[in-house]
């Protein structure tokens, strides 16, 4: 039985850290993992990221089941680092970075994880109208819009309130008709494909930029001409991941991601940041759907059976596979 009472580098290689932190909200404490534990999520994080995601960096969770019960049977508690002790949970770390990067806290695929699973928890309820199977509803959406709003390398930890930063809103959908990307693929898009944020995308009326990588397309659209920043394509495109497309507790699902305006009273509020709740503008979307015909380039693409069955609505199943 080994006993982590903080965070605890593994390795000192000059290009691979592991590291192993305490993560959630609750009361500081030494928190333990057998040495089995341990050695399986090194082994878990280097076959589905490093290995089948050719050299990404990732994380893993452990002992996340108490935590994730105890806010799913307390759906109106606050969270605070005096919350109980069962709330902390262990993270493993593979990076080239050094630091303590604690994705536990500050990654919005934990706060999904929550909601995936008391997607988990309705699924094995026997009547949908039970107290338990609504408090179940209550928490779906609400760790879901937590997610969403918030972003990759922000900190917020996943347990505080983190509030829309303007009145416009995003829609994200996840659509069976978009088929099932592999998560490893579309990682691969969204850490690999996309521009540093200091750059933009032009997006013309009608064309779209197409990203692809095996199973896993990403189409970039608008309505009308605009100039993307591609730190609102990154924002937009990590929320619909975690909403879609990393599910532990489900199918990885295809998704697009759009502009909701919302109607209010008096003026508008400035932008002040940009993370998953208010990425795109009016006009663009963005959307993840599998590749089933063969990728051979943009043109290709704009006239295959999976792009229109995408546009119309209908089920990209009805095109031919690779």
């Amino acid at each position: 039985m080994v006993v982590f009472v903080g965070s605890s580098r593994l390795t000192a290689l000059a290009n691979c850290h592991i590291t192993i932190e305490i993560a959630g909200p609750g009361r500081p404490g030494p928190v333990r993992l057998s040495r089995r534990g341990v050695v399986y999520a090194i082994k878990w994080v280097l076959e589905a990221c490093v290995l089948r995601g050719h050299g990404l960096g990732g994380f893993v969770t452990m002992g996340t089941q108490n935590m994730m019960q105890y806010v799913s049977e307390n759906p109106a508690a606050i969270l605070t680092k005096s919350s109980p002790g069962e709330t902390r949970f262990l993270t493993l770390t593979i990076s080239n970075q050094i630091g303590q990067l604690q994705p536990g806290i500050y990654d919005p695929s934990v706060a999904k994880a929550i909601s995936d699973y008391n997607v988990n928890l309705n699924r094995n309820k026997n009547t949908h109208n039970s107290p338990a199977a609504l408090r179940s509803e209550q928490n779906i959406q609400k760790w879901t819009d937590q997610a969403t709003r918030m972003g990759r390398g922000e900190t917020v930890p996943f347990w505080e309130t983190n509030p829309s930063t303007g009145d416009d809103e995003m829609n994200y959908e996840c659509d069976a008709n978009l088929g099932n990307p592999l998560e490893v693929d579309c990682t691969q898009i969204e850490w690999n494909q996309l521009t540093p944020p200091s750059d933009t995308l032009q997006v013309g009326r009608g064309a779209v930029t197409f990203l692809n990588s095996n199973s896993c397309v990403l189409a970039i659209s608008s309505a009308v001409n605009l100039v993307l920043r591609w730190e609102q394509i990154r924002a937009a495109v990590a929320a619909l991941m975690n909403v879609c497309v990393q599910t532990p507790y489900g199918v990885s699902q295809g998704g697009r991601a759009y502009y909701r305006p919302k109607r209010v009273s008096g003026r508008r509020k400035k932008r002040e940041s940009t993370t998953g709740w208010n990425a795109l503008p009016p006009s663009a979307k963005i959307q993840i759907f599998q590749q089933l015909e063969p990728w051979t380039s943009q043109a290709s693409e704009m006239n295959s059976c999976t792009w229109k069955a995408v546009t119309s609505g209908s089920s990209i199943t009805t095109c031919p596979s690779k």
